[in-house]
């Protein structure tokens, strides 16, 4: 009977030394994590969260030769995928696993909403949606780590178009990598943030920023157009002529500014909005290489002018007065002539030229 008593023990002992401890660390947002697999006849067995980041789970009658996936919640839908969201085989035990992406985050509270969450560039300090959801006023998410933020939304809807910003402002709005805008994004379980307009600095103190620009040659006016004042051409601040071919101007008690340059018809040519911070520096110095000729165009065409050439000079025929802009093929302003009403005749070196929608050849 003894040895029979001891026996059986053994085999108590033998089988209680085969549980398994499962650990994975899953992707920011998770609100759930489930195993599945031989040991549990694939049924989901949820599992305990340690943190955001990761789950743990013991299983009494696992070995190492069980197969198994984990799901972020009860069902195949939210299965794990590979990180370009292919299908994964199944697993065999490892003690510290990892999961880079799932079919979908599981919601344990389908009746709040939608779940958003982001990874954004190194360096952000804070996060913010704005989207149908929220009259598209800026909300601030819930930081996960230093690259993940999330938000759950109670009255979203997978059809509500939404952005990302770094700040509580579309100065700081999320960019392409290229530094082009981003389309209005509609609902995916978890987005990435390719780059910033601009990074917004929480604790930044609000300054004075002075700009100074060089202007092409023959630039008369030079206005500064921003976020600081809603982006009208109608409210573009005069900058000063400095008469060395440069104007400047100073922003008072501004902490981050997106701008650009305008010349009262003509758009700078500089690709996208410029930036400025009183963080990085209240001394800002640009260089415009040319005004955008298709403005100057539309600005001829608008105010009706007929051009034409003949033996050294350019003939303008205007109904009223006006400044014209005379553009190299180049992009580069040549010259700007105030021509007065009726027959104006300006003289120009042998060369052809951009006035509005004419090209002009001067001999």
């Amino acid at each position: 009977m003894k040895k029979t008593l001891l026996l059986s023990l053994g085999c108590v002992v033998a089988m209680s030394a085969s549980a398994l401890t499962y650990n994975v660390t899953v992707p920011a947002g998770t609100q759930a994590c489930y195993i599945a697999g031989d040991m549990n006849d694939w049924s989901f067995t949820e599992m305990q969260q340690v943190d955001a980041l990761h789950y743990t789970i013991d299983l009494p009658d696992a070995t190492e030769a069980d197969s198994y996936k984990y799901s972020s919640g009860p069902d195949w839908a939210y299965v794990e995928k590979a990180a370009d969201g292919s299908e994964l085989g199944n697993r065999t035990y490892s003690e510290s696993d990892v999961v880079v992406n799932w079919a979908a985050i599981y919601n344990p509270n389908p009746g709040n909403g939608l779940i958003y969450t982001v990874t954004v560039p190194e360096g952000t300090k804070t996060c913010y949606i704005a989207g149908d959801m929220t009259g598209w006023l800026h909300q601030e998410m819930v930081r996960i780590d230093d690259t993940h933020y999330t938000i759950t939304m109670g009255d979203a809807t997978e059809a509500d178009g939404y952005k990302y910003c770094s700040g509580p402002d579309w100065a700081y709005e999320e960019l392409t990598a290229e530094g082009t805008p981003v389309n209005n994004r509609t609902y995916t379980p978890s987005d990435v943030v390719a780059r910033w307009a601009m990074v917004y600095e929480p604790e930044a103190q609000a300054g004075d920023i002075h700009f100074t620009v060089t202007v092409p040659a023959g630039t008369t006016e030079c206005f500064i157009v921003g976020s600081f004042q809603g982006w009208s051409t109608e409210d573009a601040i005069a900058m000063t002529d400095n008469g060395d071919g440069t104007f400047s101007y100073t922003l008072t008690d501004v902490v981050d500014v997106q701008y650009k340059y305008w010349n009262g018809y003509a758009w700078e040519s500089y690709e996208g909005n410029r930036s400025a911070s009183v963080s990085t520096s209240t001394e800002v110095n640009d260089v415009i290489s040319g005004w955008n000729i298709l403005d100057a165009v539309q600005k001829v065409q608008n105010d009706g002018l007929k051009v034409w050439s003949k033996a050294g000079v350019v003939v303008v025929e205007a109904d009223a007065a006006c400044t014209l802009s005379i553009y190299g093929t180049n992009g580069v302003l040549v010259k700007a002539v105030k021509v007065k009403s009726g027959t104006t005749e300006i003289a120009l070196p042998r060369g052809i030229y951009l006035l509005g929608d004419k090209k002009v050849a001067v001999y």
